[in-house]
């Protein structure tokens, strides 16, 4: 039987650090490319009622998409 050698060096491995930076460039452009970020501020002295409605609400982001819907079907 005659074997084989392969001559030349091994494949190096990724660097962990340019795994991690191929990945976070990955993960940016698919947030940029694909998602949309929405923030807002209220005032804790003029919008007291409101944060107090807002953090007794069990699923936000559920509660925020459904309202979404909600307007977007009432406004076409």
């Amino acid at each position: 039987m005659i074997q084989y050698t392969r001559e030349g060096k091994m494949p190096r491995k990724k660097d962990p650090k340019e795994v991690a930076a191929g990945k976070r460039d990955y993960d940016n452009r698919y947030h940029r490319e694909k998602m949309i970020s929405i923030a807002f501020r209220l005032s804790r002295i003029t919008d007291k009622d409101l944060i107090e409605t807002y953090n007794s609400i069990p699923d936000k982001m559920g509660w925020f998409r459904e309202s979404l819907r909600r307007f977007k079907e009432e406004n076409e």
